[in-house]
């Protein structure tokens, strides 16, 4: 999930002309919609490395559902052919199940941290 957010993202800022041309068809002027690509290319990156390292998982998981929606709307649901088979509703399932189960219990730091916080918490205090 998170390398299927860091390419993309990556891509985006190395060409924000080129993103931002296709951004543009949506009646954005030409700099608006490549500060918007390279935003969006940005944001893809912060949250594909939240999601690999486990920090801020359910809020990352929020932007990727945003992002994926939003892809889905511009570029049509169409799930007969391309890469879209699997790849846009097998994304958008896995961001939702990010979302709602929040990060693995072994390797993420949110984990980790809220266990911290339990273990405080039941400490009772003499």
């Amino acid at each position: 999930m998170a390398f299927a957010f860091i390419w993309p993202g990556l891509n985006k800022l190395s060409d924000p002309s080129g993103i931002g041309q296709m951004i543009q068809t949506m009646g954005l002027e030409s700099l608006i919609a490549i500060q918007l690509a390279t935003l969006i290319g940005t944001l893809e990156i912060i949250s594909g490395l939240f999601i690999a390292i486990g920090i801020m998982t359910r809020p990352s998981a929020i932007f990727q559902i945003v992002i994926l929606i939003g892809a889905q709307a511009i570029f049509g649901f169409n799930y007969t052919e391309g890469p879209t088979i699997w790849k846009d509703p097998g994304l958008l399932g896995l961001a939702i199940l990010l979302f709602l189960t929040g990060g693995a219990r072994y390797s993420s730091v949110d984990h980790s941290i809220s266990k911290k916080r339990r273990i405080k918490d039941q400490q009772v205090p003499l």
